[in-house]
């Protein structure tokens, strides 16, 4: 078994970053495994001495200057994916990494079982039939849901991205193309779902059981800090900082193994997921509104 994982680092970011190098060879044997740290040329690369420590290799590409946000990393992850000729491909965010040994070989084990990509799954429950919404709403929430694979953390064969030509701007979101090919396919998508998350900081008034976006443990495997990179260019998912003791707390520490402790973590119920959606929606409504304030469409045309 040969797996290849690919990063995409921003210059900013080098905490978060730094915690994810550290944890994913804490929990990772390295015999058949390696991590490639792939990057805008256009940018210093400023953690040289952390890829020399764990002997991995970085590879900068070329990204046309037009590109913003998810565009950056979906061109970087197409052009990177030539180079790759392991069994496996993973895709791993900068602010994304295992809690506990095992992580890799049982997405490994579930992809090898028949699935089409395995990894974290969007922690949002699809939204029910009987539920009238409609436009771009249901077209979020049947994307956004358990039902598929985050890029942040998925694993497919290395074949099953060449033979069908993945790309990873297209269909949405980054690497969305992954679960959408399997399940035309007939192949079940399949991972971690979210299991827990950090706490609220303290004075902070909010039931983290809404939180779906920041200090995500998925299976009791896999951290995911959310929005590290996009904090780095302006952009805050926590835009109140509701949960800054706990991210600081991860960087400062170099891992999240600390929040598989339920007294340092909310472990999630899943018994108000409409709410939760709700709570969502809101979320991406208010960005969208202050998106148009300064640009004259939401999308590409």
């Amino acid at each position: 078994m040969s797996v290849t994982a690919l990063v995409a680092y921003r210059p900013g970011t080098r905490g978060v970053f730094e915690a994810c190098v550290e944890s994913v060879f804490r929990h990772t044997p390295r015999d058949g495994f390696e991590l490639r740290v792939i990057y805008d040329d256009a940018h210093e690369l400023d953690v040289e001495d952390l890829l020399c420590k764990f002997n991995v290799q970085a590879l900068g590409f070329f990204v046309p200057g037009v590109y913003r946000g998810s565009f950056i990393h979906g061109t970087l992850l197409n052009q990177a994916i030539k180079g790759v000729q392991s069994d496996y491909l993973l895709t791993l965010d900068s602010d994304c990494f295992p809690v506990a040994d095992g992580w890799l070989s049982e997405m490994v084990g579930m992809v090898d079982a028949g699935a089409g990509c395995a990894g974290i799954l969007y922690p949002w429950q699809p939204i029910p039939p009987t539920v009238l919404k409609a436009n771009i709403e249901r077209r979020i929430r049947e994307r956004h849901c358990w039902n598929n694979t985050h890029v942040a953390c998925q694993l497919a064969k290395t074949s099953f991205i060449f033979d069908h030509k993945i790309d990873y701007m297209a269909d949405d979101d980054t690497g969305f193309s992954v679960p959408l090919k399997a399940q035309q396919l007939g192949l079940p998508v399949v991972g971690y779902k979210a299991s827990r998350c950090g706490l609220p900081d303290a004075g902070i008034d909010f039931d983290p059981e809404l939180n779906r976006h920041v200090a995500l443990v998925y299976g009791d495997k896999v951290y995911h800090h959310g929005g590290a990179t996009q904090t780095a260019t302006g952009y805050k998912i926590d835009r109140d900082n509701m949960f800054s003791q706990t991210t600081s707390r991860v960087i400062a520490e170099r891992g999240a193994e600390w929040l598989l402790d339920d007294a340092n973590s909310h472990r999630f119920v899943f018994d108000r997921e409409e709410e939760v959606a709700d709570f969502k929606m809101r979320i991406m409504y208010n960005e969208m509104v202050k998106f148009l304030e300064t640009h004259d469409r939401l999308f590409n045309a």
